[in-house]
């Protein structure tokens, strides 16, 4: 309950990542030290998650440099 208040009051996106290995995004955005939840498969190659608004600059980056995947901002 305390965590859902304090990423409220921060800030959150969600995102939405596809690609052929959208779980290699998971494992980059760990590496980088980015706080994402609420991770959802869609299908096999499209996941949905949430980052923190700090987070969201830095996750979209790693997708850009990731040719092969596509960044949608719900």
């Amino acid at each position: 309950m305390l965590k859902r208040m304090v990423n409220a009051l921060r800030g959150s996106v969600r995102l939405e990542v596809s690609g052929a290995f959208p779980e290699r995004f998971l494992n980059l955005c760990a590496q980088r030290g980015i706080v994402f939840w609420n991770v959802e498969w869609l299908e096999a190659t499209r996941l949905r998650l949430t980052v923190t608004r700090q987070g969201s600059g830095p996750a979209r980056a790693l997708v850009l440099l990731q040719q092969t995947n596509r960044l949608l901002m719900l």
